[in-house]
């Protein structure tokens, strides 16, 4: 098994991929700012709500994965 096996991993990954495909819609100068971009209209209420939750979804499973590899006496930097 590896990295990509794990369902963090991949539901990390399904966000890098959906926040590409939403800066492609910004103006080139604005690619970059995330920040600013619900506040100039790039991202609808519900596309941020949306990932938002899965980002919270991602940070619960990590803060999971570390919970258990610590009862299993591993290392923590390994994560």
């Amino acid at each position: 098994k590896t990295y990509r096996d794990l369902i963090v991993w991949q539901k990390a990954y399904e966000c890098t991929l959906e926040l590409y495909a939403i800066t492609k819609r910004f103006p080139k100068d604005e690619q970059n700012g995330l920040t600013a971009a619900h506040g100039v209209g790039y991202l609808s209420n519900d596309e941020q709500k949306l990932l938002l939750a899965k980002l919270d979804e991602v940070s619960r499973l990590l803060q999971g994965l570390r919970k258990a590899n610590k009862m299993k006496g591993a290392d923590s930097s390994s994560i």
